[in-house]
Protein backbone atom coordinates (compact mmCIF):
# COMPACT_ATOMS: atom_id res chain seq x y z
CA UNK A 1 0.00 0.00 0.00
CA UNK A 2 1.63 3.49 -0.51
CA UNK A 3 0.68 6.62 0.92
CA UNK A 4 1.97 9.26 -0.59
CA UNK A 5 1.59 13.14 -0.05
CA UNK A 6 2.29 15.59 -2.97
CA UNK A 7 2.90 19.00 -2.40
CA UNK A 8 2.77 21.55 -5.43
CA UNK A 9 1.79 25.40 -5.84
CA UNK A 10 0.85 25.34 -2.54
CA UNK A 11 -1.52 22.72 -2.62
CA UNK A 12 -0.81 19.73 0.30
CA UNK A 13 -2.76 16.50 -0.98
CA UNK A 14 -2.61 12.53 -0.74
CA UNK A 15 -3.46 10.72 -3.48
CA UNK A 16 -6.12 8.38 -3.06
CA UNK A 17 -7.93 5.69 -4.72
CA UNK A 18 -10.61 7.59 -5.59
CA UNK A 19 -9.89 10.93 -6.96
CA UNK A 20 -9.23 11.96 -10.42
CA UNK A 21 -6.99 14.32 -10.23
CA UNK A 22 -4.63 11.49 -9.26
CA UNK A 23 -5.07 9.03 -12.40
CA UNK A 24 -1.47 9.95 -13.83
CA UNK A 25 0.28 8.82 -10.83
CA UNK A 26 -1.61 5.66 -9.75
CA UNK A 27 -0.87 4.36 -13.30
CA UNK A 28 2.56 5.40 -13.41
CA UNK A 29 3.18 3.68 -9.62
CA UNK A 30 1.69 0.61 -11.10
CA UNK A 31 3.80 0.80 -14.02
CA UNK A 32 7.08 1.12 -12.19
CA UNK A 33 5.81 -1.91 -9.76
CA UNK A 34 5.05 -4.50 -13.11
CA UNK A 35 8.27 -4.90 -14.06
CA UNK A 36 8.78 -6.47 -10.19
CA UNK A 37 5.91 -8.13 -10.14
CA UNK A 38 4.50 -6.16 -7.75
CA UNK A 39 1.01 -4.59 -7.33
CA UNK A 40 0.31 -1.38 -6.04
CA UNK A 41 -2.77 -0.11 -4.26
CA UNK A 42 -3.31 3.60 -2.66
CA UNK A 43 -4.26 4.53 0.33
CA UNK A 44 -8.03 5.24 0.35
CA UNK A 45 -9.85 8.24 2.13
CA UNK A 46 -11.17 5.78 5.01
CA UNK A 47 -7.35 4.44 5.65
CA UNK A 48 -6.04 8.17 5.86
CA UNK A 49 -8.09 8.37 9.09
CA UNK A 50 -7.19 4.88 10.42
CA UNK A 51 -3.36 4.94 9.90
CA UNK A 52 -2.31 7.45 12.31
CA UNK A 53 0.91 9.82 11.79
CA UNK A 54 4.02 8.99 13.35
CA UNK A 55 6.34 11.74 11.75
CA UNK A 56 5.51 14.63 10.20
CA UNK A 57 4.29 14.25 6.37
CA UNK A 58 4.42 10.36 6.79
CA UNK A 59 1.77 7.61 7.31
CA UNK A 60 3.97 4.49 7.09
CA UNK A 61 2.39 2.21 9.62
CA UNK A 62 0.73 -0.79 8.31
CA UNK A 63 -2.65 -0.84 7.47
CA UNK A 64 -5.09 -3.89 7.02
CA UNK A 65 -3.92 -5.47 3.80
CA UNK A 66 -1.03 -3.54 3.40
CA UNK A 67 1.93 -6.44 3.11
CA UNK A 68 4.34 -3.93 2.46
CA UNK A 69 3.59 -0.29 3.30
CA UNK A 70 5.74 2.79 1.45
CA UNK A 71 5.46 6.36 2.40
CA UNK A 72 6.68 9.26 0.49
CA UNK A 73 6.52 13.02 -0.25
CA UNK A 74 6.69 14.16 -3.38
CA UNK A 75 7.52 17.86 -3.44
CA UNK A 76 8.09 19.75 -6.89
CA UNK A 77 11.04 22.00 -6.53
CA UNK A 78 12.04 24.99 -9.20
CA UNK A 79 15.27 24.89 -8.07
CA UNK A 80 16.14 21.31 -8.68
CA UNK A 81 13.82 21.59 -12.13
CA UNK A 82 11.65 18.39 -10.74
CA UNK A 83 10.24 16.62 -8.08
CA UNK A 84 12.19 15.86 -4.91
CA UNK A 85 10.59 12.43 -3.45
CA UNK A 86 11.24 11.30 -0.12
CA UNK A 87 10.55 7.56 0.88
CA UNK A 88 10.00 5.60 3.82
CA UNK A 89 9.60 1.64 3.90
CA UNK A 90 9.77 -0.51 7.11
CA UNK A 91 11.26 -4.06 7.04
CA UNK A 92 12.46 -6.63 9.89
CA UNK A 93 11.46 -4.22 12.38
CA UNK A 94 14.22 -1.52 10.64
CA UNK A 95 13.46 1.68 9.07
CA UNK A 96 14.61 2.70 5.92
CA UNK A 97 14.58 6.65 4.04
CA UNK A 98 15.99 7.40 0.93
CA UNK A 99 15.67 10.62 -1.72
CA UNK A 100 15.20 11.60 -5.50
CA UNK A 101 15.67 14.72 -6.64
CA UNK A 102 15.08 16.52 -10.00
CA UNK A 103 12.86 13.88 -11.96
CA UNK A 104 9.31 13.65 -13.18
CA UNK A 105 7.08 11.49 -10.94
CA UNK A 106 8.06 8.46 -13.15
CA UNK A 107 11.01 8.11 -11.96
CA UNK A 108 10.51 9.00 -8.18
CA UNK A 109 8.70 5.94 -8.57
CA UNK A 110 10.80 3.63 -9.98
CA UNK A 111 13.24 5.03 -7.31
CA UNK A 112 10.09 4.17 -4.96
CA UNK A 113 10.40 0.22 -5.98
CA UNK A 114 13.71 -0.18 -6.83
CA UNK A 115 14.50 1.15 -3.48
CA UNK A 116 12.35 -1.58 -1.80
CA UNK A 117 13.39 -4.50 -4.07
CA UNK A 118 16.89 -3.64 -2.89
CA UNK A 119 15.86 -3.11 0.94
CA UNK A 120 13.99 -6.65 0.53
CA UNK A 121 16.61 -8.47 -1.28
CA UNK A 122 19.15 -7.95 1.14
CA UNK A 123 20.97 -5.61 -1.11
CA UNK A 124 21.91 -2.88 0.77
CA UNK A 125 20.46 0.99 1.66
CA UNK A 126 19.02 2.89 -1.18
Amino acid sequence: MVFLEVKRNGQDYWIDTVAARDEAMRQAFQQAASPMAMSVVFSSPADADTVPDDIVSSRDREAPGASLPISGTLVWSDSDLGWVATWRFRHDGRRYQWQVKGVNFDEAFRVAIRGAVQILSSNGVP
